[in-house]
């Protein structure tokens, strides 16, 4: 389907309406790229499970989670030794195996991964490993199987788990480690973070089944737009590459937002770094200058005194810049070579001057 300029006004006009999507900070985890890795989580909670590793929180998250499956709690003082990947007689692995002198504990750890793990091998692996010890089997995910036999695993969900951890917290906070106890409550917000994300809100799940059509061509759209930007850019880095080795270039663009731009860093002296980036956007183009250190930025505005344009300053995602209020170039009838003769000045003459005291 190819949508017309009016029915991509009408669908944003009902995206608009849509009830605004709560932000969150991403946490540790999630800017890692791995917040959804069952090995990452099973390491995790082998740390926690051991009352004597550094963490300081001693038995919590073990007697939390035997509480949730219904468990009866280790003994005070009791040895406890927690194992990863134990091999069955099969050669299967387990993902968490738990020992003390009265108490066995198999755990089959759960995110995303769909469960075809030989739980039948691995309780038999338990049973005959126990030697009069008592037992208890957890399967442990965020979304737990009801169509299957588990053979003695308790499906225990990590919302009720990590509920029980924090309903329990408070006793141990005084004697636990600052950074692990930040690191604990950063994989439990992880984790509520593929709780929640697990499923759309419907509004906007609604949203897209009803204009699925005019998305798709809103987006393809947007994505040859955004290649004309970056074709234009590519004209301008290739046509004006200068050939210094104090000079470095390149083109930048975040994935999410509609612009393109080419950035040139000119190290002035060690310590200090000019940076000029020029941007087009369907508004145009526009030329920022700052310093990539920012206790420079008095030295660049003193130095833009002295240059052809209108410079204002403005902040932007936390970095603040000098842009020409000057420039007028407009995204149509703007040929490169106009753009190039904008930037080439500047340039030229932050190479010229870096050895003056103005800059």
């Amino acid at each position: 389907m190819n949508a017309t300029i009016d029915q991509f006004q009408e669908l944003l006009a009902a995206f608009k309406e849509l009830p605004p999507t709560p932000q969150r900070d991403p946490t540790t985890l999630e800017l890692s790229g791995y917040p959804h890795l069952e090995n990452v989580y099973s390491n995790i909670l082998a740390f926690f499970l051991d009352p004597e590793r550094e963490h300081g929180f001693g038995p919590l998250f073990l007697e939390s989670l035997l509480s949730v499956a219904g468990c009866e709690a280790i003994q005070d003082g009791e040895k406890v030794e927690v194992n990863r990947e134990e091999i069955t007689g099969t050669r299967k692995q387990i993902d968490l195996v738990i020992s003390t002198d009265t108490l066995i504990v198999g755990i089959e750890n759960k995110i995303y991964n769909a469960l075809h793990n030989d739980l039948e091998d691995y309780g038999r692996h338990i049973d005959n490993s126990a030697n009069e010890r008592r037992v208890c089997k957890i399967l442990l995910g965020l979304n737990l199987p009801d169509d299957r036999e588990l053979f003695g695993f308790k499906p225990i969900t990590y919302q009720d788990y990590f509920g029980e951890v924090l309903r329990r917290i408070g006793p141990t906070l005084i004697g636990s480690s600052d950074r692990y106890r930040q690191f604990a409550l950063e994989v439990i917000e992880t984790v509520k973070h593929l709780t929640e994300g697990s499923a759309m809100k419907p509004e906007m799940l609604n949203f897209f089944q009803q204009h699925e059509e005019d998305v798709d061509s809103l987006l393809q759209a947007v994505n040859e737009f955004k290649q004309e930007m970056r074709n234009r850019v590519t004209a301008l880095w290739t046509d004006f590459r200068p050939n210094f080795s104090n000079i470095t270039y390149y083109r930048w663009r975040q994935s999410h937002k509609l612009y393109d731009s080419v950035g040139y860093e000119i190290k002035i002296e060690d310590g200090f770094t000019l940076v000029i980036y020029t941007i087009i956007s369907p508004k145009g183009w526009k030329i920022k200058v700052f310093p990539k250190e920012e206790e420079n930025f008095q030295r660049v505005q003193s130095w833009l005194k002295t240059q052809r344009g209108n410079w204002r300053e403005e902040t932007e995602e936390g970095t603040r810049y000098q842009y020409d209020s000057s420039v007028d170039l407009p995204y149509n009838n703007t040929e490169i070579s106009e753009v190039v003769e904008r930037v080439r000045p500047l340039i030229k003459n932050a190479l010229n001057d870096s050895s003056s005291p103005s800059l």
